[in-house]
Parts: structure tokens; C-alpha cells; sequence
């Protein structure tokens, strides 16, 4: 079956490497799921159940499971969540209350949405939460929704108005060349 065809898989984007990224959001064998999951974490004082298993580059647990006879990975949270509370409604992230990475404890888990689970984490860790995809209007007073934002050929997540590049490029194009 293909993550088309099989509703325990969603296709979603993977918008910093530019290709699909097949989300688990059912899971087949949850005894199974739950022993593997207990037996690679322990937990600490906190309540916390602290994955002992393979970790990603951004410190996070994951395993490998079979789907359909296909070997997937999958984040161990994630993992934890569909084996003890239940299936993950498209569109859905799993965050971390407790805000630690390799906690595994479905309890210390809520299904919020990207962007929410992107604020809390800002938040959690005492970062400034951007407030660019708030602005309704650029410095000089033009309008996002009517000129829209310019990010090509700068820094990625820099944004500039489109109004204020034309009249800065209509400007340049004018003014006299000095020899």
C-alpha cells in the first residue's frame, strides 16, 4: 500500500529538504509498540519516561517499526502516543509539556498544530517568538496582504516588502551614475 492508499499513513511536506516525509498516524501493533517502548525508558524523578534508544540530531528518540512489511522510523515519541492513547489526526504534532526531547511518557504529550507546537517551543525556551508573521504592514506602510512579502535571493526566513524593492530599484535606475 502507499501512504495514499493506507489511512495509517499521511504524506505531509518536508519543507526544508523539499520532498514528501510519511507520517505514521496509526499504529498496527500497540502491545508490541507499548513493550519496545518500556523497555528503552526509564523514568526519572520528574515523571518523565526518558528514551534510552536511538536519538536524531536535534536530540530527539526514535525507532524503527514495520508498516505494511516496510521498515519506517518513527519518532519515539510519536511512537509512544499512538501505542498508549491513539491514532494522530492529520495535520497534527505531538508536544512535549514538559519540554524534554527524549520524555516518551504519552502523558506528558498534546497534539497541537505545527505552528503551536513551534510557539510553545520559542516560548519554552525563553526565545522572542517572531512577530513578522504578525505584521500586517511593512516600515513604510504598505500593505502585506496587497504587495505581499519578497524572500528570494536573501536570507532564508528575512522577509522585505515588494513596493518598497520596486520604488528602491526605480530609484537606483534614475539616479545619475557618478565617474
Amino acid at each position: 500500500m502507499t501512504p495514499a492508499t493506507d489511512p495509517r499513513l499521511a504524506t505531509l511536506p518536508d519543507l526544508q529538504s523539499k520532498r514528501s516525509v510519511t507520517w505514521i498516524t496509526t499504529c498496527p501493533d500497540s502491545l508490541h509498540w507499548i513493550k519496545r517502548i518500556q523497555g528503552l525508558a526509564s523514568e526519572d524523578e520528574s515523571g518523565c519516561w526518558i528514551w534510552k534508544g536511538g536519538t536524531g540530531k536535534r536530540q530527539y528518540g526514535h525507532m524503527n517499526v514495520m508498516i505494511n512489511g516496510k521498515k519506517c522510523c518513527i519518532g519515539s515519541h510519536r511512537a509512544a502516543w499512538l501505542a498508549f492513547r491513539g491514532d494522530i489526526p492529520e495535520g497534527l504534532v505531538t508536544d512535549h509539556l514538559c519540554r524534554v526531547p527524549l520524555c516518551v511518557n504519552p502523558w506528558h504529550l498534546e497534539l497541537v498544530s505545527n505552528a503551536e507546537n513551534c510557539r510553545r517551543g520559542q516560548v519554552g525556551r525563553g526565545r522572542r517568538v517572531k512577530q513578522r508573521a504578525l505584521k500586517t504592514h511593512c516600515l513604510r506602510g504598505h500593505s502585506r496582504a496587497e504587495h505581499g512579502k519578497q524572500t528570494p535571493g536573501m536570507r532564508l526566513g528575512v522577509m522585505s516588502c515588494r513596493e518598497c524593492n520596486r520604488q528602491r530599484t526605480a530609484a537606483r535606475c534614475k539616479a545619475p551614475v557618478s565617474s
